[in-house]
């Protein structure tokens, strides 16, 4: 006699009621026995939607675009004019590229993407920021091309930046922490170091 699961199968196969997700969902235990509630397997769903390819590259956009504002740099990667003062405006005409750079830039003005912008103070914080955008943004572009090997680079330049960014940054605040307490510590000693004397 064949086993349930046998004949679901034979079943689905054959165009019968059963198939492989309406048995699931029907069913509330694993292989394992255990048995699941519909807020489990509604948290599931939920985890599997979050942890796509699309939504990994929007959660790293929504951070480098949140840490780039709030540095007061673009947060695209749309090119902007750069004033002799170090400012930046977003009001590049969109045909400046076929344009006399004297028709769109003042004298001591000049045109940079996020990524130039910062690249006078490579690992800072903002550095990292604006290469992962720029990495994010050219993983969705190559995935969008179904380019798959290219995509696959992209995101891997994406994850070494990630990465050492979180490497780095956290080292400085170690470094700086400790940099601190050794101040403190030198303004504490030469607080009694007179009453010593």
């Amino acid at each position: 006699m064949p086993s349930k699961r046998k004949t679901r199968k034979r079943k689905a196969a054959e165009g019968g009621e059963a198939d492989f997700e309406s048995t699931a969902k029907k069913s509330s235990k694993d292989d394992s026995g255990r048995t699941f509630s519909p807020e489990a397997a509604a948290e599931f769903e939920r985890a599997v939607d979050e942890n796509t390819v699309d939504s990994y590259l929007a959660r790293v956009e929504i951070w480098a675009q949140g840490f780039l504002k709030s540095a007061g740099i673009p947060e695209h990667l749309r090119p902007v004019r750069v004033l002799p003062d170090g400012g930046w405006r977003d009001d590049l005409p969109r045909s400046w590229r076929k344009r006399k750079r004297a028709s769109v830039l003042a004298p001591g003005e000049r045109v940079a993407t996020v990524v130039g912008l910062v690249e006078d103070s490579p690992e800072s914080p903002e550095w990292f920021a604006a290469r992962a955008l720029r990495w994010a943004s050219i993983t969705r572009e190559r995935i969008e091309e179904n380019d798959a090997v290219q995509a696959v680079w992209a995101a891997t330049y994406l994850m070494q930046n990630i990465e050492t960014a979180g490497y780095k940054l956290d080292l400085e605040k170690f470094v700086d922490s400790g940099r601190r307490s050794l101040e403190a510590g030198s303004k504490s000693w030469q607080r009694f170091r007179p009453e010593r004397e």
